[in-house]
């Protein structure tokens, strides 16, 4: 007499189907799931390292406004920005003004304005004007 075997649940071919199934689909979360942490982390890194690019830019132009400040407070720059913008001048110096117009625009008292000087036409319309012109 032959005895059979009850087949235990390991041996069974739909159990083990179903167990690497379901093992499939929680490697596929999973992979999912880390690729998307894995762009995440990414992203903010990048972020994380332009944020440090800006830093160094402000910190850079933060010294630069500090240095200017440092030298608006001086009293050597006071004392030009006295003399330029109002007129001041140390003892025993002369002021001498100096006018930057040359004249060739004066209003009149009709405040209409004097012609511009004639400009000479460049060589080749003078050329023109000698072979074509009307005489």
């Amino acid at each position: 007499m032959v005895i059979q075997r009850r087949k235990t649940i390991w041996q069974s071919k739909s159990f083990v189907r179903a167990l690497m199934a379901s093992g499939l689909v929680l490697i596929i979360f999973t992979s999912f799931g880390l690729g998307k942490e894995i762009v995440r982390r990414k992203e903010i890194n990048q972020e994380i390292e332009t944020t440090k690019k800006e830093i160094e830019s402000l910190e850079k132009k933060n010294k630069e406004l500090a240095q200017m400040i440092e030298y608006i407070e001086t009293d050597s720059f006071k004392e030009i920005q006295a003399r330029q913008n109002l007129g001041f001048q140390k003892e025993g110096e002369v002021a001498v003004s100096i006018e930057t117009n040359s004249g060739d625009y004066q209003r009149d008292n009709s405040t209409t304005f004097a012609s511009p000087p004639a400009i000479d036409p460049s060589n080749p319309k003078r050329w023109w004007r000698y072979f074509f012109a009307a005489k």
